[in-house]
């Protein structure tokens, strides 16, 4: 059940605005029209929104919102999900962007003497910690894609990107981000 509201002693206004208007060119309009064109402009107008404003605030509208604002927040679960989208060979791929560590510019990946294969690349050099690097393409069974640099479609460098969770790392090339 809602509790009753006090009623308060009102603050008393002059809203003559209410009275003759805001603005316009009737003979009965407020003198102070000619001089100031819009009431918005007038100290009258000022003052009067300054008493509102700087009003006390009733007791019971004090206790209303102190409650509502105690309550403690209620926790949304997001259905957002966001993506990381790149280029492998011919194909767009996508991961959840919290996998993406960071994106690096194409470095020298070297291979590891007879361990090397199509998927695992070999390693590289990244921010001077070695990490292993794979083909995304390869695990994927995606075709190697030439890009023609002189293409209109050509927009971005070949990258390394660094995904992983924590402590674990890997590194893979795409063809485009």
């Amino acid at each position: 059940m809602p509790e009753e509201r006090k009623t308060e002693k009102p603050v008393a206004i002059d809203d003559c605005w209410n009275r003759i208007g805001v603005w316009g060119k009737m003979t009965d309009r407020c003198p102070k029209l000619a001089e100031v064109i819009h009431c918005r402009n007038c100290p009258t107008y000022s003052l009067t929104g300054r008493r509102l404003l700087d009003r006390p605030v009733p007791d019971d509208y004090r206790r209303e919102w102190t409650s509502v604002l105690a309550r403690a927040a209620a926790v949304k679960e997001a259905n957002i999900h966001s993506a990381f989208v790149f280029r492998t060979g011919g194909e767009w791929l996508a991961l959840p962007a919290r996998l993406i560590q960071e994106i690096v510019d194409m470095h020298i990946i070297h291979s590891l003497p007879h361990r090397s294969n199509a998927i695992l690349r070999g390693i590289v050099n990244i921010r001077g910690k070695l990490e292993l690097c794979f083909s995304i393409g390869a695990l994927l069974n995606i075709e190697r894609f030439k890009k023609n640099r002189e293409e209109k479609n050509y927009i971005s460098p070949e990258r390394l990107i660094v995904a992983g969770r924590e402590d674990e790392r890997i590194v893979f090339p795409v063809t485009e981000v």
